[in-house]
Order: C-alpha cells, then sequence, then structure tokens
C-alpha cells in the first residue's frame, strides 16, 4: 500500500533473522539468513543511516562464517560511526576465529599452516588485537572485548616462535584475563545489587 513505509520492511528483515538458526546448514534455513539480509539490504536502500540493519547484516554474515563480509558491514558501521565500539568488538572476535579455526586448541596445527597463510591468519591477529583495544579505550569496563583480547594475545603466542617474546604474550594475556573477570564480577554484583533494590522497592 505504501513502498516508501520503512518500518514494515525492518520488522520483516527482524521476522526472517529470528527464523534463521545459527548452524544449521538445512537450505530454508539459510535461505531465511539470506532473506533477513536482502531485506535489511532494502531498509538501507530507504535509510542508508539506518545503524541497526547494518549491525543485523554483519552478525548474519558473522552465524553464516562468511567473515570477510561481516567485517566489510562492520567496517560500514564505524565508516558512519567512528566510535562504535561494538563493531570494532564484532571485527575482534571475527579474528579471532579466523585464528583459532586454523591453530587448533594448543596451536597444534600452526606447524602445517603453509607461510603465505601464517602470515594472512597473523595479519588478522593484529587487526583484532588493534580494534578491541580501541573499544576498551572508547569503553573502559568492556570486559567482553578484554576476554577476547586475552584470546587474541594467545593466538598470537601461537604463532610467535621466540620463547621469551612468547612469555612476554602470554603474560599480557593473563593481565587482560584478570582484569576482564573482576570487571565482569563487578559488573554482576551492581546488577544483583539493582534487581535486590528494585525488589525492596516494590
Amino acid at each position: 500500500m505504501d513502498p516508501t513505509f520503512v518500518e514494515p520492511i525492518s520488522y520483516m528483515a527482524t521476522c526472517y533473522a529470528a527464523m534463521y538458526v545459527p548452524g544449521s546448514v538445512d537450505p530454508s534455513n539459510i535461505k531465511n539468513a539470506k532473506n533477513a539480509i536482502s531485506t535489511f539490504e532494502t531498509v538501507l536502500q530507504k535509510n542508508p543511516g539506518n545503524a541497526n540493519a547494518m549491525v543485523y547484516i554483519a552478525q548474519l554474515y558473522y552465524q553464516l562464517k562468511d567473515y570477510d563480509k561481516s567485517k566489510e558491514w562492520c567496517r560500514k558501521i564505524l565508516s558512519k560511526d567512528p566510535s562504535n565500539y561494538e563493531a570494532l568488538y564484532r571485527i575482534g572476535v571475527i579474528d579471532y576465529d579466523i585464528s583459532y579455526d586454523a591453530s587448533g586448541i594448543t596451536g597444534e596445527n600452526v606447524k602445517d599452516i603453509p607461510i603465505n597463510k601464517q602470515t594472512e591468519i597473523k595479519s588478522a591477529i593484529e587487526e583484532g588485537i588493534k580494534a578491541l583495544e580501541d573499544s576498551i579505550k572508547m569503553k573502559p569496563s568492556y570486559f567482553e572485548a578484554m576476554h577476547y583480547l586475552n584470546l587474541l594475545y594467545r593466538e598470537q603466542a601461537k604463532f610467535t616462535m621466540d620463547e621469551t617474546e612468547k612469555n612476554k604474550i602470554l603474560l599480557k594475556a593473563d593481565t587482560v584475563a584478570i582484569k576482564a573477570m573482576d570487571l565482569e564480577k563487578a559488573a554482576k554484583a551492581a546488577q544483583d545489587t539493582r534487581v535486590l533494590n528494585i525488589k525492596k522497592e516494590e
């Protein structure tokens, strides 16, 4: 009735996204994800500044394991909002997944990775570390980003042959991990206190 009315299109895209089950390779399930992406792209054609649509697209591509397209959309978000620490966080998570999927749990696969591929992975690790560090600068209490920064440092250590340098990196990882756990505990305690106070008021 009114093709210029953006809200119904946005809700339809959200419905497609809600029907998608991450991890399932069933064709009808993949179709839901693709329908969600294309419908969110329609939203952006009508409202180019819709950050929510861009976030959804980045998330859907990540769930589809299309890391390049997910990062591409994260960068689009950052081009419109350079202070979007969540987009930086998402880039860090993707780069961790890229490295971990290749290196293995303890780094047992590193020796079998071709040199050119190792170079690509190392570059992704560096990109992810910088993205997470920038994200934490914007939000110092961002313990979720710190958890992944810890993990990316450990990925960096897997590709470091010099033992002294490797130990330095692992020490940085330990330091970040401890800080992340402390911040997470503080956030949970604050939330628990808030819930108790609300109940008292009731």
